[in-house]
């Protein structure tokens, strides 16, 4: 008994229709599947064998994948995107006009093109459809059998697009982004055809969405505004998912429209305009756009801060860091004469009474404590839920259990420097990185923190070298180790021994696989480390860039002559050269001449603390909004501040700001 091609089509339109009437018990079992392959005609010829082979394929994989595929349709393709945006992340394909079925029974019939054709839209069906591991086997099949030589320009495309499709759903992103990288140069010449370029930028956003690549998404989601093409995702969300380019356009009054409302909003948190002006400004000039409710609901203005109770040491141990965050504060409040604040000394203040000092003061802001262990002692169930808080470290227990108001915590943190060092050498394409850091606990938790971060930058494509040293002695040793000059002055002493009387003219060579070095350690390492670091390094190879975190920029005046020169820092952009407020930090350090720059950054740490205070309704409500703050560009995520800090470099003497 033979079976046809035809009648394997007809078993999978018979399975498809007997499982949408009954699939409890209706099955075609893998016996009745391979009897039909068993017995099947084995002469087709070339342009048969493919179909015959691909439909055979399908049947299997459409009875083992019934249940996969089920649960994909339920929603299985969005997990682990980011919260904002899971919900609305599907990949762009389009419906055809015929089922897969039936464009499997035409691909029968056709050959050649016309057959590339209908498996090609056999795909995209299933698909849509949510069939993804059977689409998968019809590409695979279609790779198989017909070589991109065979395929013309568009059906090429559009099979570079389905396989970015089906990595984007496997959640493949760096596959998918491979895929359309190939397809970049070949899409110039698609681009008139509407619905493939229009694929091709619905899979480019998808893939910005979930690489967090958000200027490219919004880009994307305004020229389908304008375009009036169908949106994927929420235009509001990627405005604020982070900051907008002042250069950012739309070609369209809708998107100028969104761009509007979201640079207001930024203008409101800058204190260049209230909230009411804001709101008036936009409906008078955008009426009856679609973002009318999204700006009313935006832009409806808080209560307002009124009265600060400060929590700080102002006297023992910690009395000098306490009273330079007071000096902050007390520099943020001049420009604020219609706050009130009130300063409380942690050092000799009972915690417990805390709730009730916080109803007599009426206070509805708290900031502090500045210390963790204080801040382990708040009855954060007990604070009253209309107060809200801005701690000023972070606590030992974390987030987890805080009290029902608006909680945010901000910390002074090597953390944030160390994690920012990672992303700047992962944007200058440094990869391969020496890090020197102390032979303590806490140097090697620093280290980790480093190396985690770099690889998460670099897709795993880091690699961190280590020198651990506890003394000056060590910390050349370290160096010369982790350069490999060590060995190359081995190697030359065994020649020299070897050569017997023959003079040997040797010098010792670094590695030459080093891109960067980063100091973990403070001034006093920096220091010594780096005259170690340029004797070390070969004479005839290019040195290698030292970067360090703030502890290594020092002022002026306690420089020794270019002994930091050409080391790279991050810092407050406030201690920096050509700050707006430069002339404050001036007058501050004029009243407090003990002051290091240690002290200094805590002064900016208490004036920024109180503006985080003015606009936390603003900054906890849009992920994307920037605080410009004195101790850098600040936002709140989930629950903590984030801070991008500047970086300058030495120049003998002289510090210069890097872009």
């Amino acid at each position: 008994m033979a079976y046809s091609l035809q009648s394997l089509v007809t078993c999978l339109l018979q399975h498809t229709l007997l499982q949408r009437l009954s699939p409890s018990s209706h099955r075609l079992t893998r016996q009745h599947t391979r009897q039909a392959v068993r017995h099947s005609v084995p002469n087709f010829g070339a342009k048969y064998l493919f179909v015959r082979l691909l439909a055979m394929a399908f049947c299997m994989s459409l009875l083992n994948g019934c249940a996969q595929t089920s649960a994909n349709r339920d929603g299985a393709a969005n997990k682990s995107m980011s919260p904002e945006v899971e919900r609305q992340v599907t990949t762009p394909t389009e419906q055809t006009q015929r089922n897969a079925a039936s464009w499997l029974a035409l691909a029968e019939q056709q050959s050649g093109t016309a057959q590339v054709s209908a498996l090609l839209n056999a795909a995209q069906q299933l698909q849509f459809d949510g069939a993804w591991q059977q689409a998968a086997a019809v590409l695979a099949q279609l790779d198989r059998y017909f070589p991109t030589t065979q395929l013309d320009q568009q059906q090429s495309f559009k099979r570079g697009l389905l396989h970015a499709a089906f990595a984007v759903e496997q959640k493949n992103w760096q596959a998918a982004q491979a895929q359309l990288d190939e397809l970049a140069p070949i899409y110039p010449r698609v681009a008139n055809q509407t619905s493939l370029s229009l694929t091709y930028r619905q899979l480019q956003q998808v893939l910005a969405v979930a690489q967090e690549d958000w200027p490219l998404a919004l880009q994307l989601q305004l020229e389908f505004i304008a375009q009036e093409q169908p949106l994927r995702f929420d235009t509001w969300t990627l405005l604020t998912a982070d900051t907008v380019s002042p250069s950012l356009r739309s070609d369209d009054l809708v998107g100028t429209g969104w761009l509007a409302l979201r640079r207001i909003l930024d203008d409101v948190v800058s204190a260049k305009l209230t909230a009411a002006q804001g709101l008036a400004q936009w409906q008078k000039n955008y009426p009856e756009h679609p973002a009318t409710e999204i700006a009313a609901d935006v832009l409806a203005a808080p209560a307002p801060v009124q009265r600060v109770l400060a929590l700080l040491p102002l006297t023992g141990a910690f009395a000098a860091q306490g009273q330079a965050v007071r000096d902050g504060m007390v520099l943020a409040l001049a420009k604020r004469p219609d706050i009130d604040v009130e300063f409380v000394d942690t050092a000799t203040f009972d915690f417990n009474a805390l709730p009730e000092r916080l109803q007599q003061t009426q206070a509805d802001t708290l900031v502090g404590p500045l210390l963790k262990a204080h801040i382990d002692k708040v009855p954060m169930a007990l604070l009253p839920e209309q107060v809200n808080w801005v701690m000023l470290n972070t606590p030992n227990n974390g987030l987890g259990a805080t009290h029902a108001g608006a909680t945010v915590s901000y910390a002074l943190d090597s953390e944030t420097e160390i994690r920012q060092a990672a992303q700047l050498f992962a944007q200058r394409g440094y990869r391969s990185v020496l890090v020197l850091a102390p032979n303590t606990a806490r140097g090697q938790q620093l280290e980790q923190v480093f190396e985690q971060s770099l690889m998460a930058a670099t897709d795993g494509a880091g690699r961190v070298f280590f020198g651990r040293y506890q003394d000056a002695d060590e910390m050349k040793t370290a160096v010369q180790d982790q350069l490999a000059v060590s060995a190359s002055d081995a190697r030359i002493w065994q020649i020299k021994i070897a050569a017997g009387k023959i003079i040997v003219e040797a010098e010792a060579r670094s590695r030459d696989d080093i891109e960067a070095i980063y100091l973990v350690g403070g001034i006093e390492q920096t220091r010594l480390l780096k005259p170690f670091i340029d004797v070390t390094i070969s004479p005839f190879r290019q040195p290698i860039p030292v970067y360090a975190n703030s502890t290594s920029h020092i002022l002026r005046s306690e420089l020794s002559e270019n002994d930091l020169d050409q080391v790279h820092f991050s810092d407050a952009p406030w201690l920096l050269p050509n700050h707006p407020q430069s002339k404050a930090l001036q007058q501050l350090l004029q009243l407090r001449p003990q002051w290091d720059y240690d002290l200094t950054r805590l002064a900016a740490f208490g004036h920024d603390s109180i503006y985080i205070a003015l606009q936390q309704y603003w900054l906890d409500r849009t992920p994307g909004l920037r605080l410009n703050g004195l101790t850098g560009a600040l936002q709140i995520r989930n629950g903590r501040i984030q801070r991008t800090l500047s970086w300058a470099r030495y120049a003998g003497q002289r510090v210069v700001p890097l872009r």
